[in-house]
């Protein structure tokens, strides 16, 4: 015999539903193997949309591009968004899903390819449907008017690109969609070749911003400060658009995946904030990893000195270590490595003597 769970709640006996969905709800609900399945129902009520006005209205074939997708009037957090950008500054959407997130981006991006400045756009997305979709989204945009078709040449770049592919998007794409992965793998350790779209980079989106948590979101936003610093290598400067549906604190995570907003995270929102030419926390970065490869270089070069040695120096080391209770893998003090490799070869004692030189010296 099962119970039923206490923790559920059973459907209430409310009245005929008023819609497809809840009458669907109320069937589903009302089966016996269902029973008790359903913790709780609501039904929350629209809110009216709220629409804005550019300060400067979007370009001509921008504008009937939008248009031609049934898009009359842009929201206020598309409003706000496209202003930002247009002043220079870093910007973090966090809205609900479906509304609308991708013109936030797209529309500034679009402007920038059509001022005819040969500026270059990086999207970097979690996954490679999500980049597909985008490439898909932005596409349809694109299609509306003949001069986007000219200016706008995307393409994805992951490891499912082709080599061909590859080395066309690379020499003449001006906008990117992208993963962390293929940028740390694909792009960065080849920046010389990629120098001329990096020179011209002036947008950089992180959809999905809050996939970018624990030890993930820490290496991301490693390979986000390299990019900043290759970037101002070639003189270049670009703009941060993090995007996100479900998130709590924005501000904070801003903080922590960019060189910006680990700044920004001493009290000024990293939305909406302008950021300098020179970011003094990515040189030192620089310079953390640089004593760390010299570190890991001198433990690498420990096995060429242990080779070097005589064998009846290793053979005392290893006797020294026993002797201590210790394996032959074990770390010993810079004392006792000396005594046992300058122990005498040929006395009967000297395994003693370094025994006891060993001992001392622990």
């Amino acid at each position: 015999m099962q119970a039923e769970p206490t923790r559920f709640l059973t459907w209430p006996q409310a009245a005929a539903a008023d819609s497809a969905l809840e009458a669907l709800i109320h069937d589903l609900a009302g089966r016996g193997d269902n029973r008790g399945a359903l913790a709780h129902h609501e039904r929350l009520p629209e809110r009216p949309a709220r629409y804005g006005e550019l300060a400067m209205p979007l370009a001509e074939p921008l504008a009937h591009a939008v248009s031609a997708l049934g898009i009359e009037r842009l929201y206020t957090h598309q409003v706000q968004a496209i202003e930002a950008l247009r002043g220079g500054f870093d910007t973090v959407v966090v809205t609900g899903t479906a509304s609308g997130k991708s013109l936030c981006y797209h529309l500034p991006v679009f402007e920038r390819l059509l001022a005819g400045d040969d500026a270059t756009a990086l999207y970097l997305f979690p996954t490679k449907a999500l980049a597909q979709d985008q490439l898909q989204s932005l596409t349809r945009l694109s299609s509306e008017h003949p001069e986007l078709i000219r200016s706008v040449r995307a393409g994805v770049y992951d490891g499912d690109t082709q080599p061909a592919t590859r080395r066309k998007l690379r020499e003449s794409a001006n906008l990117i969609l992208s993963n962390p992965d293929m940028l740390h793998q694909g792009i960065l350790p080849q920046h010389s070749r990629w120098a001329p779209f990096l020179r011209r980079l002036r947008y950089v989106v992180v959809d999905e911003m809050h996939a970018y948590r624990g030890i993930f979101g820490s290496h991301v936003a490693n390979v986000m400060r390299r990019l900043e610093r290759i970037v101002r290598h070639y003189g270049g400067e670009f703009r941060y658009v993090l995007c996100s549906a479900t998130i709590r604190s924005p501000g904070a995570r801003c903080a922590s995946s960019t060189t910006t907003g680990r700044r920004a995270a001493n009290g000024t929102s990293c939305s909406g904030t302008r950021r300098t030419p020179t970011r003094r926390a990515s040189s030192g970065a620089a310079r953390t990893s640089r004593a760390a490869c010299c570190s890991a270089s001198s433990s690498r070069a420990a096995p060429r000195r242990w080779r070097s040695r005589s064998r009846a120096s290793r053979q005392s080391w290893f006797t020294a270590t026993r002797a201590n209770g210790s394996n032959a893998t074990g770390s010993t003090t810079r004392s006792a490595r000396i005594a046992a490799a300058t122990s005498p070869r040929s006395a009967g004692g000297s395994r003693r003597r370094c025994s006891r030189a060993s001992s001392a010296a622990w």
